[in-house]
């Protein structure tokens, strides 16, 4: 079974979290969000951005946990 993985380019990640492009450039370099740089340009796997959001939101939670 062949699994079809929708990449995303750097305008449609930077309109799907509502952050500048230059916010986002920064993340990369600092490996802080998972990419792909393929022939110059940088892919972002849609499921593994989708990944890293929840594991965003699981550590916010988290952290209010504790604090209480």
């Amino acid at each position: 079974m062949i699994m079809e993985i929708n990449y995303l380019n750097i305008n449609d990640v930077s309109k799907k979290l509502n952050i500048a492009k230059s916010t986002l450039y920064a993340y990369v370099g600092k490996n802080k969000i998972p990419f792909i740089k393929l022939g110059g340009k940088l892919l972002f796997p849609e499921s593994d951005l989708t990944n890293w959001l929840n594991s965003m939101k699981q550590a916010v939670i988290s952290e209010r946990e504790v604090n209480k």
